[in-house]
């Protein structure tokens, strides 16, 4: 999903950290109860800008996509991370 602007020598790295952070319940809204019970069951038509492509932005765009929104990543430095 994010392989054209992650270099290739991060690719793994990026998906240890994301399994780590699934495993134990970090991410995709698994500590927050009240929002678990209300993530859409359709696809959304909107636009989001995500400030930041390191792994919580990438995580969380990841998830907005999932969502059906479009996402945008912006990012101050010429890379991820």
């Amino acid at each position: 999903m994010f392989a054209n602007i992650i270099l290739e020598r991060y690719i793994g790295l990026l998906e240890f950290a994301h399994k780590y952070l699934l495993s134990y319940v970090y991410v995709n809204f698994g500590v927050a109860l009240a929002i678990k019970d209300n993530i859409p069951t359709r696809t959304s038509n909107g636009r989001v800008i995500v400030s930041g492509a390191g792994l919580c932005g990438l995580a969380a765009a990841r998830q907005l996509m999932i969502f059906g929104f479009e996402v945008i990543v912006l990012e101050g430095r010429k890379r991820a991370g």
